[in-house]
C-alpha cells in the first residue's frame, strides 16, 4: 500500500491526494508536519520534505518523486552531479527514479532532443 506522508492542509499533499484518489489507488495518509521530521520519516524522505510517498521502499513512483528529482536531472544535463559521498541516499533515490521503466523512454527522448 502507498503511504503518503504530509500535512493535510499542504497544497502538495492535496495534489497527491487528488491523483491517488482519481487513480483509485489504495493509500494511507500519515500525518507529518514539515520541518519536524523524526528519524523514521527521514529514512524515506532524505530532505525531510513532505509529501513523501515511500518510493524508496516500493515499486510505485508518483508525481512527487519526479518533482524532487527533476531539478537534479536538469543539473546533470548542464554538467553538475551530486556528490555521492555527501548525499548517498539522495543519489541512490535519483538513480532509482532515472532507471524506472516509465522514466527511461522519457530521459532517452530528452537526450535525443539535446543531441540535435
Amino acid at each position: 500500500m502507498i503511504k503518503l506522508y504530509g500535512a493535510i492542509l499542504s497544497p502538495y499533499v492535496r495534489k497527491s491526494l487528488f491523483v491517488l484518489t482519481k487513480k483509485q489507488l489504495s493509500f494511507e495518509l500519515v500525518p507529518q508536519m514539515p520541518f519536524r521530521a523524526d528519524d523514521d520519516f527521514l529514512k524515506i524522505s532524505t530532505l525531510g520534505k513532505v509529501p513523501a510517498h515511500g518510493f524508496l521502499f516500493s515499486d510505485e513512483m508518483l508525481t512527487a518523486d519526479i518533482a524532487l528529482v527533476s531539478p537534479l536531472i536538469n543539473a546533470e544535463i548542464v554538467g553538475y552531479c551530486l556528490d555521492a559521498k555527501l548525499w548517498p541516499q539522495l543519489c541512490a533515490f535519483l538513480e532509482r527514479v532515472k532507471s524506472h521503466q516509465v522514466m527511461q523512454p522519457i530521459l532517452a527522448a530528452e537526450e535525443k532532443f539535446l543531441s540535435r
